[in-house]
């Protein structure tokens, strides 16, 4: 199970909200089986993909997974996603629309879904 903060997961719905009808893409800083963070590079959203400059990641270890939008109903990872999660970390966020606490799912690097806990 992993642990997610209050004010990451509301950075998350409202970095989705502002990006659509764009895909958002962000790092994620996990700590302890806890999501404490998003990490943000300089990106391109688009309609049904986006992309990270990986070549600016900062040196930290903190970071271990993504999180990103996905402009429909669908926080399913799709056959793009199960290429990229492996590559982006052990824990990676599919937030879709409404983008709710409810519409945020969580997944493996293998795109098995894990449990989610929002926690203060």
């Amino acid at each position: 199970m992993y642990k997610i903060a209050l004010e990451a997961m509301r950075a998350i719905m409202e970095a989705a909200k502002s990006t659509w009808p764009n895909e958002f893409i962000a790092l994620l800083e996990v700590e302890n089986s806890k999501i404490c963070g998003l990490v943000m590079l300089p990106s391109v959203y688009g309609n049904a993909f986006s992309s990270l400059r990986m070549d600016l990641l900062p040196m930290t270890t903190k970071v271990n997974g993504s999180v990103h939008s996905h402009p429909n109903y669908s926080n399913r990872p799709s056959a793009g996603d199960l290429i990229a999660f492996p590559k982006l970390g052990k824990v990676n966020l599919i937030i879709c629309r409404p983008f709710s606490a409810q519409s945020l799912k969580a997944y493996d690097s293998k795109g098995n879904e894990l449990e989610l806990e929002v926690v203060a």
